[in-house]
């Protein structure tokens, strides 16, 4: 009762949290023009590769082209945004994906594209030759409650969920002590929900002041494969160890079984 009531708590305690969300400002002049837009992310290895390693805007400065960035993840806006740009542009769906910049009634769309439009000026010419198109507002996405249901369903299928399900049904099958499920499901369950609920609001909404954490995402990658490779380590042995004493365990049954049929 008392694990219930601590779940319970941190739960209500993240609701009371997430009421008093105050929304960043962001400062823009007015009176800037810009002759390019582009859309970028935070968490984008290709987008920090194109800024730091390629120094496309640095290149597009000194061919004077200027390019208003607008990165996703500084305000909630800027992905509706980015949606009416890429309805106005007609951008196709294997190419909706940051980096992309917008000029003239063109795009172009990732890291190789973007600077053989720099090299070849092509983004300047349009630039100067071409209005920027009036940006239209995107209809309302056509999600309905039947791709929720499907996405959940897929959701339920995921490696995670079935790791669960193996765990609860051998909690079931194997356990005595069937009461301890409760506990078990109960700290699943409210896990998920926080986690889901702290990605979807407080952390999705504040994670950009944590610009510094963006080099975590050329190490996160490679950890999780060196935590992997450790667990399938440790697993491949598991196995063979298994897989040995399994060997001779038949092997000393059938002695057994050679003994009492010859009666020796």
């Amino acid at each position: 009762m008392k694990k219930i009531t601590y779940v319970l708590t941190i739960i209500l305690s993240i609701l009371g949290l997430s009421a008093f969300q105050v929304s960043p400002l962001n400062s823009i002049a007015a009176d800037e023009t810009y002759d390019a837009v582009y859309f970028g992310s935070l968490y984008c290895t290709i987008c920090q590769n194109l800024e730091t390693e390629d120094l496309a805007f640095e290149r597009l400065e000194a061919q004077g082209v200027m390019v208003q960035k607008i990165i996703l993840e500084e305000d909630s806006d800027n992905t509706s945004l980015f949606r009416n740009y890429q309805f106005t542009f007609d951008v196709s769906s294997n190419e909706s994906m940051v980096p992309i910049i917008f000029v003239g009634d063109r795009y172009f769309a990732g890291r190789t594209d973007i600077n053989n439009a720099i090299d070849s000026f092509e983004i300047r010419d349009i630039a100067q030759s071409t209005q920027m198109l009036e940006i239209m507002v995107a209809p309302p996405s056509d999600f309905s409650l039947v791709y929720f249901i499907l996405l959940g369903f897929v959701d339920g299928v995921n490696p995670c969920a079935i790791a669960m399900l193996l765990l609860f049904i051998s909690l079931l099958g194997f356990t005595k002590k069937k009461s301890i499920l409760i506990p078990v499901a109960l700290t699943f369950i409210s896990a998920i929900f926080i986690s889901y609920f702290l990605f979807g609001t407080i952390l999705y909404q504040y994670l950009y002041q944590l610009r510094f954490l963006s080099f975590l995402v050329k190490t996160i990658p490679w950890i999780i494969v060196g935590i992997s490779g450790i667990l399938f380590l440790l697993n491949f042995y598991d196995f063979i160890v298994t897989c040995f004493k399994n060997i001779i365990l038949l092997k000393t049954s059938f002695q057994e079984g050679f003994k009492s049929s010859t009666g020796k």
